[in-house]
């Protein structure tokens, strides 16, 4: 009987194994300037066990390994991260925007409602995405409503700050294979439906991530 139990319990481990789910890897791309692969981490899950923090689960993170064919300079609003979902779109956020000192949090309209039926602070609220000053930084269009929040860098929040800086995908001129990753203020898609976009001297490239 112990033994079957046993063998039931570790049958249900797999089951909680196979669903949980796993970063993409296979989006690839490449013109005469650079070659690109991308790994996209979409959900929370993914997003914490990569940095050690969800980062609220309002954050799409993409690994970029950028292999240039000739001296290539690589500059963050170059990336653009869309959704074929609802026409969203945003280029990367830096670490400071994401976790500093009066960093900007995304959150979609129903998250500053289900706050205040709580009694909570919605906190500093700016008008909706790309909507003048209240649209959020980094973000293209107008597909939903948003709030934006200001939050102080303190404790945890200073930590994963680090994180993000020594991780993320350097600005600089590079001859040789470079890593980082990159994090896009984005949440609650389906990773078929989005595509990143880069801007080369040598036109645009298009990433898909598949399942």
């Amino acid at each position: 009987m112990k033994v079957r139990a046993l063998l039931a319990l570790a049958f249900c481990f797999t089951l909680v194994a196979a669903k949980k789910p796993q970063p993409i890897e296979d989006g690839v791309a490449s013109n005469p300037d650079v070659s690109i692969r991308a790994t996209i981490y979409a959900d929370p899950e993914n997003v914490k066990e990569l940095l050690g923090d969800s980062l609220g689960g309002h954050y799409i993170v993409i690994k970029v390994v950028l292999s240039p064919i000739k001296k290539y300079t690589i500059d963050h609003s170059d990336f653009l991260l869309r959704t074929d979902k609802d026409g969203e779109r945003s280029h990367a956020y830096e670490p400071t925007q994401i976790a500093g000192g009066g960093s900007l949090v995304v959150t979609t309209t129903d998250d500053v409602d289900n706050n205040k039926k709580k009694g909570g602070n919605s906190g500093i609220t700016f008008g909706g995405m790309g909507g003048g000053m209240g649209g959020s930084p980094g973000m293209v269009g107008t597909p939903k409503p948003v709030g934006v929040t200001m939050k102080e860098a303190s404790g945890d929040q200073s930590n994963i700050l680090k994180t993000l800086e020594a991780r993320i995908l350097p600005q600089k001129e590079v001859a040789e294979p470079t890593t980082g990753l990159l994090y896009f203020p984005m949440e609650k898609q389906k990773i078929k439906d989005l595509e990143l976009v880069i801007t080369t001297p040598s036109g645009k490239l298009n990433i898909r991530f598949t399942k």
